[in-house]
């Protein structure tokens, strides 16, 4: 399976490329920061240094699936909307690839507390 994962640097975009190139999947991470992935990601790792709001749908059909793993600061939690709407609008009318989803709801705060 061709995989593509945007912020494949990034905690949970990490753990997906590492276990998708574990599975035997060939793997694209499109990232903001390679140089994040020196060290954590094989010599050989494809990382494709761009901004994932300029990403267009003729890059994105050649791969079985398209996973969101984009992360930022609470502060611009926003821009995670902005990116699914751009996807889902780079990828309206097409039954491939298939897009994910990867939001870490779990590091949010609530009433400026600890996280949840």
């Amino acid at each position: 399976m061709k995989i593509a994962i945007i912020g494949a640097t990034g905690n949970a975009g990490l753990a997906i490329y590492k276990e998708a190139l574990k599975r035997g999947h060939e793997v694209t991470g499109y990232v903001r920061h390679p140089d994040k992935g020196i060290g954590v990601l094989p010599p050989d790792a494809e990382l494709v240094q761009q901004d994932a709001f300029t990403l267009t749908r003729d890059q994105l059909l050649g791969y079985d699936a398209v996973v969101d793993a984009f992360a930022t600061t609470v502060e611009q939690a926003y821009l995670h909307i902005g990116l699914a709407d751009h996807l889902i609008h780079e990828l309206r009318k097409t039954t491939s690839p298939r897009l994910v989803f990867i939001l870490g709801a779990g590091s949010l705060e609530t009433d400026g507390k600890a996280p949840v």
